[in-house]
């Protein structure tokens, strides 16, 4: 089986969720008492994870967290999916002999590339000679911090979600599945990355 071109994935999981505790407890009316805090938590996880997950149909990195682009074949500019792109930690590479080698940043640009994605690409105009075997790695930070307006929609989003969760605990409503609110994908379609 021959490996994937690209892969992207989450090498540090964001540290803190969008929307906080104390947002979700209000949001459904929870504010006044403490013991669904840890059920809340989970649902807060859940939602964030479940709309950053890495190649799933939203494309964004929520929360801040450091994720891995990994390219067996780099032609050109590398767009570095699931953005809001933040910065570049490292770039490493699997030399001709099979040796991972760390290419300096200074020896790399990252440009605008389509809505808010970012590519980077070597200011040489080729990347490293790579084994057959090897690929290019980027380890980038991408992702919204809590007090970033560009994030409202998306954190309406996590609520409604979470509020939908927290009233429909079972798979069931009334013998019938309960759908995630058709909110979820209004508010967010606008921000979708499409195909990057």
């Amino acid at each position: 089986m021959i490996p994937s071109t690209r892969v992207v994935s989450v090498v540090e999981p964001p540290t803190d969720t969008l929307v906080s505790l104390s947002e979700a407890k209000a949001h459904v009316r929870a504010q006044d008492f403490a013991d669904d805090d840890l059920y809340l938590s989970g649902l807060l996880v859940a939602a964030e994870a479940h709309l950053s997950a890495p190649g799933q149909w939203f494309g964004r990195s929520l929360a801040r967290r450091t994720l891995e682009l990994s390219v067996a074949c780099p032609a050109g500019p590398e767009v570095l999916p699931e953005p809001p792109f933040h910065e570049i930690v490292e770039i490493t590479f699997d030399d001709v002999a099979g040796v991972s080698q760390t290419l300096p940043l200074a020896d790399v640009r990252k440009m605008p590339w389509v809505g808010d994605t970012v590519a980077v690409f070597p200011l040489s105009g080729r990347w490293p000679d790579i084994g057959p075997f090897g690929r290019l790695r980027v380890r980038y930070t991408a992702g919204y911090l809590a007090e970033d307006e560009r994030a409202a929609p998306i954190r309406q989003a996590v609520l409604l979600m979470v509020a939908h969760w927290y009233a429909n605990r079972e798979m069931l409503v009334d013998g019938r599945s309960a759908p995630t609110p058709m909110g979820v994908e209004a508010l967010l379609n606008p921000l979708r990355i499409w195909g990057v």
